[in-house]
């Protein structure tokens, strides 16, 4: 099963909690379990080292039995990717708070949007910025249909100012 949710995210990253698909995943791409030097004393930052690229000198070798424990201590998910949209592969991964995720699938779960109140100030504000607006909230051009407006188009003066003499 876990050969054939990876084979499904040709082009596009899946998420997981498994231990054994992560575990594949990783020694599969050639990586191992690893934790940032600096932040080992402090409960530690976890990462996968693929030798070869820049964690030579940041990153420690850990044992897969550390890497678990810490990733399920911190409640973590893998968000990984097989292969890239034009099927070369990937060593993308990156792990992430479970509950940011959909687990099998590494969307984010949007935050709730909060809409403004009728009447509020923000909505008031947006309005007289961007001149009136419909109920459907599109943008309409000023009435030039009011007095003067016409006339003080014509003569190149705004309604209400003097025109110098």
């Amino acid at each position: 099963m876990a050969t054939q949710r990876r084979q499904q995210a040709v082009g596009s990253a899946r998420s997981t909690v498994d231990h054994d698909e992560i575990r594949t995943w990783v020694e599969e791409h050639g990586g191992h379990p690893a934790m940032v030097k600096r932040t080992r004393g402090g409960g530690g930052i976890l990462r996968i080292d693929f030798p070869g690229y820049s964690g030579a000198k940041s990153l420690e070798p850990i044992s897969w039995d550390e890497f678990f424990e810490r990733f399920e201590e911190t409640n973590l998910a893998f968000l990984y990717q097989d292969k890239t949209g034009s099927g070369r592969p990937s060593r993308f991964n990156k792990l992430v708070g479970r509950e940011t995720i959909e687990i099998g699938r590494a969307r984010k779960k949007a935050a709730p949007r909060r809409r403004a109140k009728a009447g509020t100030r923000s909505e008031l504000r947006q309005s007289t910025r961007a001149g009136t607006r419909k109920a459907g909230g599109s943008r309409t051009k000023r009435a030039t249909n009011a007095p003067g407006r016409k006339k003080a188009a014509k003569r190149g003066t705004a309604v209400g100012s003097r025109r110098s003499r």
